[in-house]
């Protein structure tokens, strides 16, 4: 609903009653309302980059708000509240720290430092937080780019703490709240990631120090139809996915990355279903990297995911001719496995379990191996699974 603000009078009260009341004609619940609030703001009103960039800021008051259809997340809070207000609901403005506009995972972050203004609201008596300013757009460059969303409409309180730190610790709405020190080492976790179900179930820090020649390894939990990935990006911004290997057993997924080089490494958390073309980002964490691994991973193929596949061994981009390997993975879904090099067919021996596994001695004049999996008996329908690379 798009309503016309610009015969707003100076009687602010009586304009907001009336717009309240347009607002929510159709809303049954206190739920109702509070989404109706948060979407006819984020929809209507814009962030005033002028004023944040250049220093001088008006009174962030609701006249101006609504008048302007511009203000700072002061004003957009604030005018959350006065609806909310209207109709009884109790709400309150939360201001503290957000690792919105400018936060760099590598960049020493001062939570104690307040930088931001959001909502928390009472339903059905419990607290969610809400932040209409991250919903309505974000900033591209010196521009404000309107982008409705949900990503931050009802948070649950263990949801918002990886990315809002407010100055009133009760404001947290957690049983245990976070010292300043504990919010820094958490990841960044975007609204998406809860909105897409996933979870952490071991928790990475938000900057992470990698002295050993060894694997970094984490644990999500993802629901069956999505589809997850790690990108990793370099300080040169260099992109490498062969760094990355996802392992999925159920609603489980074992992510191990590799660094083929020293110096600051980002990790972009992805995830899609099936059908989407794209992945899109929803957490980071960042790595100091003091050692190299230049071993990378094997190519996987879309439905090695897709089918809730894992690769136990072997590991590794590339094999060595003449190289003795043993290949062990579940496939989860597949009847017949089989290996493909130079035309010849090579299959695995199913040992139960959806687990198949072979021991074989990788030809001179091999160039690649590729396994394949098959979900009927036929033979004829093989899909293709993982590529490694032979030198």
């Amino acid at each position: 609903m798009i309503l016309s603000l610009n015969t707003f009078s100076q009687n602010t009260d009586k304009e907001l009653k009336k717009l309240v009341k347009q607002i929510t004609a159709d809303a049954k619940t206190d739920r109702d309302k509070a989404e109706a609030f948060h979407d006819w703001i984020a929809k209507n009103i814009a962030y005033d980059t002028k004023a944040y960039l250049s220093g001088k800021i008006h009174e962030q008051n609701l006249e101006n708000t609504l008048k302007t259809r511009r203000t700072l997340c002061s004003g957009f809070s604030e005018l959350f509240t006065a609806m909310c207000d209207e109709v009884g609901i109790r709400s309150e403005v939360v201001e503290g720290y957000s690792r919105g506009y400018g936060f760099d995972l590598f960049n020493r972050e001062d939570p104690m430092v307040t930088n931001h203004a959001w909502n928390a609201v009472n339903l059905d008596g419990s607290w969610y937080l809400l932040d209409v300013t991250w919903d309505a757009g974000f900033m591209e460059g010196k521009r404000f780019k309107l982008r409705y969303s949900t990503h931050y409409l009802f948070r649950k309180p263990e949801e918002m703490i990886f990315t809002h730190y407010p100055v009133k610790t009760y404001q947290q709405f957690l049983e245990r709240p976070l010292n300043a020190y504990e919010f820094t080492e958490l990841p960044f976790l975007h609204g998406r990631f809860f909105d897409e179900k996933l979870r952490l179930l071991s928790r990475p820090e938000r900057l992470v120090e990698m002295s050993l020649d060894q694997d970094y390894v984490f644990e999500m939990e993802v629901p069956k139809d999505r589809m997850v990935n790690v990108l990793l990006v370099g300080e040169d911004r260099q992109k490498r996915q062969d760094c990355v290997w996802v392992n999925r057993n159920g609603n489980k997924a074992t992510i191990r990355v590799r660094f083929p080089k020293k110096g600051q490494w980002k990790a972009y958390m992805m995830s899609k279903t099936p059908e989407e073309k794209l992945y899109t980002d929803s957490g980071r964490i960042g790595f100091e990297v003091r050692t190299t691994n230049n071993d990378y991973f094997p190519l996987a193929y879309s439905p090695f995911q897709k089918e809730l596949c894992t690769l136990n061994t072997p590991l590794k981009k590339t094999l060595n001719r003449g190289e003795t390997i043993n290949i062990d993975v579940l496939l989860p879904n597949y009847v017949l496995a089989t290996i493909i090099v130079n035309g010849k067919w090579i299959p695995l021996e199913s040992v139960g379990g959806n687990r198949y596994v072979l021991t074989y001695t990788v030809p001179n004049d091999a160039v690649e191996v590729i396994l394949y999996g098959d979900k009927s008996k036929s033979g004829e329908d093989y899909t293709s699974l993982i590529k490694w690379e032979v030198k």
